[in-house]
């Protein structure tokens, strides 16, 4: 029809001129076709003829053609999967193994390309696995515990490295830990020898504390296992005679025992620890001063002062010497014993047969060596301070 032109065509004076395509790029030099601009919004796009390698076939259906000389051109019904596939498939050769010396070649290119992966044994190919940045590290074991002490593993390290310029090696050394005052009478304890038998095989006579102490002195003397000059008779008593002592075998439990006046002996070892025997007591036989000084005198700010005890303290060898008795303050006023005297005879000096309250007596002026209070007893025998 002469009234319709093909979209995108302007009409000329001519009505014989060939019409003007509007296109935003040139046609391909040499090309019979011409590239068209995509169609704008507004225009009619004409439709477009099916390529010529597919046929319309029977239900309305497009089937491409197979290309001539193809295995698929005499069989025009084959299934899909037929189809698609070709009729004859090759397996893929596997990749030629390298001689060893060729095995060795691509590790070292491998090595200078810079890569991180290792080489399987027997192939050319990096193994697969992990990788760190610098090079491949296989995972370590953790380490096992050293049955060495750490000191001397430290000691063994020092020794392993030498040290550089003027440090010298230093020798580690366990720092000690601070003792404690029970730690020193339990270690004193273990290493003291008794200077007497054990309490089983003493003199002992109830309630004449004074010569079972004096018989004890007598036993050092003669074994000279330490020197006498190392022991003294302690008398303890107040001027009411009443002074309270604990741990004591007259009654067990936790209370105290008033007496008139008790007797032991302090061994003052030349190593620095007091000792105190006491055949009377339920503590150890012999006993650390500082413990027996806790346990049986405790603290004289919590006793009434007419208790508080008072310490009279002899050299063995001057109780030896100057004491005596005749055992009369052991009679009652009808002339019969408290307690049954020992069987040995009584103990006299050539100038008294009876002396016994001298000792017990707590005044300076009377008796023999000096008087202490609790306090003073323990500044100078101990450790401690009451």
């Amino acid at each position: 029809m002469a009234g319709l032109r093909p979209p995108g065509t302007t009409l000329s004076s001519s009505p014989w001129a060939p019409p003007t395509v509007n296109s935003r790029r040139s046609p391909n030099p040499g090309s019979a076709y011409v590239a068209l601009a995509p169609p704008s919004r507004d225009q009619h796009c004409a439709p477009r003829a099916p390529p010529t390698s597919f046929q319309a076939s029977h239900a309305g259906t497009l089937r491409r053609s197979p290309r001539p000389g193809s295995a698929q051109q005499d069989l025009p019904h084959q299934p899909r999967a037929a189809r698609v596939r070709p009729l004859t498939t090759t397996t893929p050769a596997p990749p030629p193994r390298l001689h060893p010396s060729g095995i060795c070649n691509a590790r070292l290119k491998l090595r200078a390309r810079g890569s991180c992966a290792p080489v399987r044994p027997g192939s050319a190919y990096p193994a697969s696995g992990p990788t760190t940045r610098g090079r491949h590290q296989r995972p370590r074991a953790p380490p096992t515990p050293s049955p060495e002490p750490l000191l001397r593993v430290v000691r063994r390290r020092l020794r392993r490295s030498p040290p550089a310029g003027l440090v010298q090696l230093v020798r580690l050394r366990p720092v000690p830990r601070p003792t404690m005052e029970g730690d020193v009478s339990a270690a004193a304890a273990a290493h003291y020898q008794p200077a007497s038998p054990p309490r089983d095989a003493c003199v002992y006579n109830s309630c004449y504390c004074e010569e079972n102490i004096w018989k004890l002195c007598e036993y050092i003397k003669n074994h000279d296992q330490y020197p006498l000059e190392e022991c003294y008779a302690v008398f303890i008593s107040n001027e009411r005679k009443m002074i309270p002592i604990w741990k004591q075998q007259a009654r067990p439990g936790d209370g105290p025992v008033i007496w008139d006046y008790h007797v032991v002996l302090l061994h003052v070892s030349s190593g620095g620890q007091s000792f105190i025997y006491d055949l009377d007591t339920v503590l150890p036989f012999p006993c650390p001063f500082d413990t027996y000084v806790e346990d049986a005198f405790k603290s004289d700010e919590d006793i009434h002062p007419q208790f508080r005890r008072k310490f009279r303290v002899i050299r063995a060898d001057s109780y030896l010497k100057n004491f005596a008795s005749d055992r009369s303050h052991m009679k009652d006023s009808s002339g019969n014993w408290r307690e049954p005297p020992p069987s040995y005879p009584c103990i006299e000096t050539g100038d008294s047969k009876m002396n016994l309250n001298d000792f017990i007596s707590m005044d300076p002026e009377v008796g023999w060596g000096a008087v202490y209070s609790l306090s003073e007893f323990v500044h100078r025998f101990g450790s401690q301070n009451y």
